[in-house]
C-alpha cells in the first residue's frame, strides 16, 4: 500500500466511494496503476522520505507517529531508529 493524494473528486467504482480533491488516500500499487490510466492526473504518489541515521529527531519522530509507534518522548536518537 502506497499514499497517494487526489487532487480531482473522483467516483472509485471498485471501492464503492468518492474520493474528494485534496485528500489522502491508501491504495496498493496495482489500483492506483489503474486509476492512473483511466484517470491520468487524477491522484499523485507521496514519496515519503527514507529515514536513516542522517535523519533528525523530529525527522524520526515525526515518522513514528505517522505509523502509530510509541515511543519515549527523551529517548536518544539511536533508540527511537531500534524502533523503526
Amino acid at each position: 500500500m502506497s499514499k497517494y493524494r487526489v487532487l480531482y473528486d473522483f467516483d472509485g467504482i471498485l471501492e464503492n466511494k468518492k474520493f474528494k480533491a485534496n485528500t489522502t488516500v491508501e491504495f496498493e500499487d496495482a489500483r492506483a496503476l489503474e486509476i492512473k490510466n483511466v484517470l491520468p492526473g487524477f491522484i499523485d504518489k507521496i514519496e515519503e522520505p527514507e529515514i536513516s541515521k542522517s535523519s533528525t529527531v523530529a525527522e524520526i519522530k515525526a515518522h513514528l507517529d505517522e505509523q502509530e509507534i510509541e515511543y519515549d518522548n527523551g529517548a536518544k536518537k539511536a533508540e527511537l531508529l531500534d524502533l523503526i
